[in-house]
């Protein structure tokens, strides 16, 4: 017989203290054997002081002698173990055998006794457990690998604690250990969950029973065919005790749920069982409190597992509002113009007063029309009681830039609505700001015209046949990306405004291309087939001499008096070709 060591690793088996310098007598150890698919090797693995005696998990991987996790694994060919057609591997626990005291005291002979309790055995169930946190208010879950581990005083939070069937590893082997698909049912399970900080730092949160008409429920137990078992008030009991971390220890009055699973927990059709227990945060310090980890076991009358909740830290609660103010409301976009752009200016304010901290992070949530949202991140730069952060609304922020055209489309919910919420770092979620962006086509079109244009003084005598301005007035076009054609009409011939009196005669326009009498038919006086990139003004009235442009010609003798009559210029696309 021969004995040999395989990659040792240091620990305290006894006289071990904990973060507090008190006696640790019991160390958890899990041992997990693993073999190959093709069961020429397998992979042997320990866990030392995973878990505290409380069932809490222990994550202190560091050098220092006190209560340290210790984990190692290798690689073992079985033909280490010279075995031929049998794929058993025997384990177990060694004694002391010195004569000498464990702590080098030859004169004290005494040798300390080590006692056992298996939890889990290879033929036994192989139940896991887990456990997590859900913020139901920030809409986040919380384990011991999360880096966020933060709720807000108020919030609704769960508690949640799963147990299922290990996976099944074994399945093609002889080994006369029976693979986990194998395994009895896991019979008569006990839940026993601690809640943490209860009352001070949590109470519970009650719902009316889907299950029971008029019943108030603390949480429940639910299988994996949907059928749940109510967690109760009478199913809550108090305990005492205290809770450590790493820096911290303090008395606590605790609340433990006790409930017995009605069913059993198997391989076939209750492979998983989740149980919820309702939470309110509370936090009525001045800082943050860190809630410590409380332990969960799960008592079978065939294997026992435990699982502990994560920590979680508390922030103290914000009295405060946050406030936001747009600076301006209305926005023009030209549908599918080159880099779009908008930039909504806002303002941030607290109430009652406080400044904001540089490098802050705020959370900013974007909603267009109810139908698009978009999350964009910001920081905070000044340091003053008000900041003023601008959310530029652009085609790189959208999937692409259809995406973008045709979220701010034409025919569609325009002028399209902006609503924007800030979420800085301790939660507080600003009113709703809301801007309006018209998006109208990308091409321009406007005539404009003076209000008057004047002609000069005849005598009542004048038998001139054409009547030149007085003052040219203006005519102008502007365009962009449209041809166009420019007509007038008389709207109200000349006539004298004491009797009604119309003017003998008639409105002509003269160019060197045409010579149209004026009358209540649109008449064309100009166009242009040209489409300009960029946004062209065309004056008509520069091109006017004193026999052109817009003249007026006396076809007989007129009485004396001002005549006053009305032109309507009008503008409309023309076709380029």
């Amino acid at each position: 017989m021969g004995q040999f060591h395989a990659n040792p690793q240091k620990a305290q088996l006894t006289n071990d203290n904990d973060y507090f310098g008190n006696l640790v007598s019991w160390h958890h150890v899990t041992i997990t054997w693993e073999p190959d698919k093709d069961l020429t090797a397998g992979t042997l693995s320990y866990v030392y002081n995973d878990k505290d005696e409380n069932g809490i998990t222990n994550n202190n991987k560091s050098t220092n002698e006190y209560f340290r996790r210790v984990e190692s694994s290798i690689k073992v060919p079985m033909s280490t173990f010279n075995l031929y057609n049998n794929y058993n591997v025997y384990w177990g626990f060694t004694g002391s055998n010195s004569s000498y005291g464990q702590d080098g005291d030859e004169d004290d002979p005494k040798v300390y006794d080590k006692l056992i309790k298996l939890e889990t055995l290879p033929d036994s169930p192989n139940p896991i457990a887990n456990s997590s946190i859900t913020d139901n208010t920030l809409n986040k879950t919380i384990t011991d690998q999360s880096t966020d581990n933060n709720v807000n005083s108020g919030d609704s939070i769960d508690l949640n604690y799963e147990i299922k069937h290990a996976e099944d590893n074994n399945q093609t082997s002889d080994s006369k250990i029976l693979p986990d698909s194998q395994k009895p049912s896991w019979k008569d399970i006990v839940a026993a969950i601690q809640i943490p900080d209860m009352e001070t730092y949590l109470d519970f949160r009650q719902e009316d029973s889907p299950n029971t008409p008029g019943q108030k429920r603390i949480g429940y137990i639910e299988y994996q065919d949907g059928t749940q078992d109510d967690l109760l008030i009478s199913d809550v009991s108090l305990t005492s005790g205290q809770a450590e971390s790493t820096s911290t220890k303090v008395a606590i009055n605790s609340r433990l749920v006790t409930k017995k699973l009605s069913k059993d927990l198997d391989n076939a059709d209750n492979k998983i069982t989740n149980v919820k227990i309702f939470g309110t945060a509370i936090n009525k310090d001045l800082k943050d409190h860190l809630v410590q980890k409380a332990p969960a076991y799960f008592n079978g009358s065939n294997a026992i597992i435990s699982t502990s909740s994560p920590e979680f830290n508390i922030r103290y609660e914000k009295n405060w509002s946050l406030m936001a103010k747009g600076l301006e409301e209305n926005y023009t976009l030209r549908f599918q113009q080159d880099n779009p752009n908008i930039t909504l200016p806002i303002e941030l304010s607290y109430n009652p007063e406080q400044k904001f901290v540089p490098g802050d992070e705020l959370l900013v949530d974007i909603n267009i029309d109810n139908e698009k949202k978009i999350e964009s991140k910001i920081n905070v730069t000044g340091n003053d009681t008000t900041e003023k952060i601008e959310i530029p609304i652009n085609e790189t922020i959208f999937d692409s830039a259809s995406d973008f055209w045709n979220t701010f489309s034409l025919e569609k919910n325009n002028p399209h609505r902006i609503e924007i919420t800030v979420t800085d770092k301790d939660s507080k979620v600003s009113n709703n700001v809301q801007f309006f962006v018209e998006v109208i086509p990308d091409k321009t079109l406007r005539v404009d015209a003076s209000k008057s244009i004047s002609f000069k003084n005849i005598n009542y005598s004048s038998k001139a046949d054409y009547i030149h301005r007085q003052d040219d007035g203006y005519v102008k076009v502007t365009s962009r990306n449209n041809p166009w054609q420019l007509r007038t009409r008389v709207v109200k011939p000349l006539t004298k405004s004491n009797d009604n009196e119309q003017f003998v005669g008639s409105l002509l326009y003269i160019d060197d291309d045409q010579r149209s009498a004026l009358d209540d038919s649109p008449t064309l006086i100009e166009e242009d087939n040209h489409s300009y990139s960029e946004e062209t003004v065309k004056t008509i009235s520069d091109t006017w001499k004193d026999d052109t442009g817009v003249i007026l010609k006396q076809t007989g003798l007129n009485e004396a008096g001002q005549y006053v009559g009305t032109l309507e210029w009008s503008l409309a696309d023309a076709d380029i070709n």
